[in-house]
């Protein structure tokens, strides 16, 4: 037993010096192992990824922004400010979160392409269970915090003019 907890203890300094968690414990027979905490590739994020490459040039470009996101810089700007405390999360010991810019990047780029989540997976350097998350997540903050204002519950008057010109009638006979 005590061993067992000396290799625990051995194991969790090793992740929070190098990174990588590993198992010093015999696994579970039948359990497929994991070979890496995160791929060397998606590791690279930082440096090689279209966000941290690519989101600053767009910037520059309003033309370019807006070929690739369908949107324009000001339209991405005001949706991030609605959406930003939703989108938002906190660093911890083990990683640096993704930040709110590029959750509505990757969502946006998945929305305006149709990209499979394995493309966006390269494209963006981070995993494709991520990826499926942040699209799905934010997806439902965009819902949550926009259809009032860009879909409000139509009203009898709404129903009405909506209609065209039956409903006009409709109301001149009431």
């Amino acid at each position: 037993m005590t061993e067992d907890i000396d290799k625990v203890l051995f194991s969790w300094v090793l992740s929070r010096q190098f990174g990588q968690p590993t198992s010093m414990l015999d696994d579970e027979p039948g359990r497929k192992r994991r070979r890496l905490w995160v791929h060397p590739i998606v590791a690279q994020r930082q440096q090689k990824g279209q966000f941290h490459k690519l989101f600053n040039d767009l910037c520059q470009d309003s033309n370019k922004f807006k070929s690739y996101c369908r949107m324009s810089i000001e339209t991405f700007d005001h949706l991030l400010i609605c959406l930003h405390p939703d989108l938002n999360f906190v660093d911890t010991s083990m990683r640096r979160s993704i930040s709110a810019e590029q959750r509505l990047l990757v969502t946006l780029r998945f929305l305006a392409t149709g990209n499979s989540f394995a493309s966006l997976h390269f494209e963006f350097l981070l995993g494709i269970s991520t990826i499926s998350g942040i699209v799905c997540h934010t997806c439902k903050v965009i819902w949550q915090r926009l259809r009032e204002a860009v879909m409000p519950t139509p009203t009898a008057a709404d129903w009405l003019r909506i209609s065209g010109p039956m409903g006009a009638l409709q109301t001149a006979v009431s």
